[in-house]
């Protein structure tokens, strides 16, 4: 499947929590983008997400997925789950309704997605939770890490002195990797030969460790839908 095919892509009215926000995905066109292709090359068989949210980051998650990949999604109260259900009626997502906090688990995950509770002791608390629960292979990705200050000392205090070091981020995300982990052929050859139309990579640095920032064009892309589906269609992602 490709991201233009997207059941969420094409629903958007079905993933609104929060009917005053700006823009039509609460994950932005950059992080969506970014997110499904990162997804459609790690091919994660296993996939941990803290904070459904109101569903768009975890069925964009589930389609660009394989369709044998495990996937848990934790939340301590889900909206708008049964308009997720009707989307996606033959799912495989087991669906945990907890506070993150309290979460319990003692399985590895090829991927984790933490966009949970966006306080400084939230973002700890699932940093914590979730670190035991990579492998070296995993890719983790931490959201919002730029416009909430608290998510970015968490990452500081509690995961950039861990085994996991950021290599990759967006306006919006931030991914780590295990420290012997490589991920050269993703960052170096198959990044810019499948996104070379949508997004501009440039090295920089995130608290003096260097890293692969991508930017979306935000006039074009980010500020219109359809701009950005039709664009989606014409180079077939």
């Amino acid at each position: 499947m490709k991201l233009h095919q997207s059941t969420v892509l094409n629903n958007l009215d079905q993933f609104r929590c929060n009917p005053g926000y700006q823009h039509d995905l609460m994950r932005d066109h950059e992080g969506t983008f970014v997110t499904w292709k990162l997804i459609k090359y790690f091919q994660p068989r296993s996939i941990l997400e803290i904070g459904f949210g109101c569903g768009q980051g975890l069925g964009l998650m589930f389609e660009a997925s394989d369709e044998c990949s495990r996937i848990v999604s934790v939340d301590n109260m889900y909206q708008g789950k049964e308009n997720f259900i009707k989307l996606f009626p033959n799912h495989n997502i087991d669906f945990i309704e907890i506070d993150s906090k309290r979460l319990n688990l003692n399985e590895k995950f090829d991927f984790i997605m933490i966009d949970g509770d966006h306080s400084y002791e939230g973002a700890s608390s699932d940093i914590e939770t979730c670190l035991p629960l990579l492998h070296k292979d995993s890719i983790l990705c931490v959201d919002d890490y730029k416009n909430f200050p608290e998510i970015d000392q968490a990452i500081k205090d509690h995961l950039l002195d861990s085994d996991f070091v950021p290599f990759f981020k967006s306006e919006q995300q931030l991914y780590f990797h295990h420290k012997t982990h490589s991920s050269d052929d993703f960052l170096d050859r198959w990044l810019p030969e499948n996104c070379m139309h949508f997004l501009d990579c440039f090295q920089e640095e995130y608290h003096n460790i260097p890293v692969l920032n991508v930017h979306m064009d935000n006039i074009m892309f980010i500020k219109d839908l359809e701009i950005f589906k039709l664009a989606l269609k014409f180079f077939n992602h």
